[in-house]
């Protein structure tokens, strides 16, 4: 709690305003303590109605505790005051990703890269969702966008080898699982990939 304290100051500083509200909710929602991330989000709301964040951040701490329907409603919101938030986007996808709403998200990634064409979290997120929905082609792409992007991405060439193994492409499959271990993939991601390459000898 020390560093809460911290964000508003001892006990004879100036009342807190909606940037300091907003700060403390984000940092009790990284707690998981959503309810007081949402009272302290309603508070910045509360002194600055206009802030895209905190709309934005108090949606993400309803759809943490599965109230989806006021998550939507705050991340509605903030894109009526900011079009422009990126934020909003990215996490209005993942609620539409917990909701099993694939091509809403894919919408709000693909809003996300317009915004920054340099996202290449929004493509690879945008590129699984493809996957869900057995668009194969789009997934590669993404996954392709990514590696271009960031070119030590593991999770990418992983992902992109599994969809090249499944179109039976097992050479460049195995160029994929091969980097993807190069670059180093968590425990599970390894044992899981060395066991097809064993399959692909």
């Amino acid at each position: 709690m020390g560093f809460l304290k911290k964000i508003f100051g001892s006990d004879d500083s100036p009342l807190p305003d909606a940037e300091t509200y907003n700060n403390r909710g984000c940092e009790y929602a990284k707690l998981g303590n959503q309810d007081r991330a949402i009272a302290d989000f309603n508070q910045a709301i509360r002194l600055s109605p206009s802030s895209a964040s905190a709309y934005t951040n108090r949606g993400s701490s309803y759809a943490a505790k599965g109230d989806f329907k006021k998550a939507f409603s705050d991340f509605s919101k903030a894109i009526e005051i900011d079009s422009q938030y990126s934020d909003v986007y990215w996490n209005r996808a993942t609620a539409y990703i917990n909701t099993g709403d694939y091509d809403h998200a894919i919408q709000d990634f693909s809003r996300c890269i317009e915004l920054n064409p340099q996202s290449f979290g929004a493509y690879i997120n945008r590129g699984n969702c493809y996957n869900v929905l057995g668009d194969s082609a789009g997934a590669i792409a993404d996954y392709s966008k990514v590696i271009e992007l960031n070119p030590r991405n593991s999770i990418a060439y992983k992902n992109r080898g599994v969809l090249y193994l499944n179109r039976n492409d097992k050479v460049q499959a195995k160029v994929d699982f091969e980097k993807a271990l190069e670059l180093g993939l968590s425990l599970s991601d390894q044992q899981e990939v060395k066991a097809v390459l064993q399959e692909l000898m």
